[in-house]
């Protein structure tokens, strides 16, 4: 059985490696794999003494690794993970406390409160078990602050200065680091005013929402002396009911749509489609290489395209399997299918 285990990684390390040497690249860039590594299904003890490690999620399982592909540490999701580069919220669906423990597994902290972890910017946010508040949390467990609200929330994104929150009842609000409401909006009406998604440039000068059916709309907003205002707002072909993908990168604004990804230029109202095969996945952005991975899934295959900010495409490569991680490095990308991560290296010609 063992031996047999052993040849079926084999296949699948060559079956990968040549996948890759076939991708389309361009002239000035290749693709340079550099190790692969398979995540067993048993835990793994805890390592020691590791800097440069990266958290993961794929499948039923997550944890960290350091650059040269060495697991640190390797366990089952419960129902859900959030995750940051120094601790993690392994949680289950019963609503309990949240212990937050770090990269090698030992607690961090406790959380004396119910819901589901957000971990992002170097900030824990906890949404309530009925989805309509919030909290933040520090690294010692203590609460910096908490509010209600009157609705459900449906979106939601973390910055370093404010939380971007979207509601059921169609009203979006700006919450900054004290917990107060800094700003509130509520767009064009619609046949239903749902915020679907949302999302604040860095820096927080620009502000974007998808909202409501009937029709659906995608609005954004300028800040201008102490607040924010409308400077443009258009009418979208999609008519999603779910939470959507929509995101500041470097100088642009990705958003999804029917069966499509678009990108705005920030500033300028011209829209362009970004092309990809199946249904999006999700997009990572390296700030150092300045570039863009698009992933999307088509049958068994997820396709990786790597994109420069001219929207010509570098890279496309496919990775065959089940379920995806994907985490832009800089001049590098982390991808992961079934239960083995690879790490690929964007190598100058």
């Amino acid at each position: 059985m063992r031996k047999r285990r052993i040849i079926v990684f084999v296949i699948l390390l060559t079956g990968l490696y040549l996948l890759l040497a076939v991708s389309d690249v361009d002239k000035e860039r290749t693709v340079q794999p550099a190790w692969i590594t398979r995540l067993t299904t048993e835990k793994v003890s805890p390592g020691q003494g590791e800097d440069d490690t990266f958290s993961f999620r794929l499948n039923n399982v997550f944890g960290y690794m350091n650059s040269r592909g060495r697991l640190i540490l390797l366990d089952r999701v419960l129902y859900g993970t959030a995750l940051s580069g120094d601790y993690y919220i392994n949680y289950s669906n019963v609503p309990q406390n949240l212990i937050a423990r770090d990269r090698f597994g030992y607690i961090a902290f406790n959380i004396d409160q119910n819901g589901y972890p957000v971990i992002a910017k170097n900030r824990c946010i906890v949404v309530s078990s009925e989805a309509n508040g919030l909290s933040e949390w520090d690294s010692d467990g203590t609460k910096i602050w908490q509010r209600w609200f009157g609705s459900t929330i449906t979106s939601l994104e973390v910055q370093k200065e404010y939380i971007t929150v979207g509601f059921l009842d169609g009203t979006l609000k700006l919450i900054n680091r004290e917990g107060d409401i800094a700003f509130s909006y509520i767009p064009e009406n619609s046949r239903i005013g749902v915020i679907y998604g949302c999302a604040l440039s860095p820096g927080g000068k620009r502000l974007a929402l998808i909202s409501g059916l009937g029709p659906q709309r995608l609005t954004i907003l300028e800040a201008k002396e102490d607040t924010y205002k409308v400077v443009s707002s258009r009418i979208l072909d999609s008519n999603f009911r779910r939470a959507l993908f929509i995101r500041f990168y470097g100088d642009y604004l990705f958003f999804e749509g029917d069966s499509k990804l678009y990108r705005m230029e920030v500033g300028r109202k011209a829209v362009q489609e970004v092309p990809f095969d199946g249904t999006f996945s999700g997009m990572e952005y390296d700030p150092v290489a300045d570039l863009y991975y698009i992933v999307s899934r088509n049958n068994s295959i997820n396709t990786i395209r790597v994109m420069d900010p001219s929207g010509h495409i570098l890279i496309k490569t496919g990775l065959p399997g089940k379920g995806f991680f994907g985490s832009a490095q800089p001049n590098a990308y982390i991808l992961g299918s079934n239960y083995n991560l690879m790490r690929i290296n964007l190598v100058e010609n």
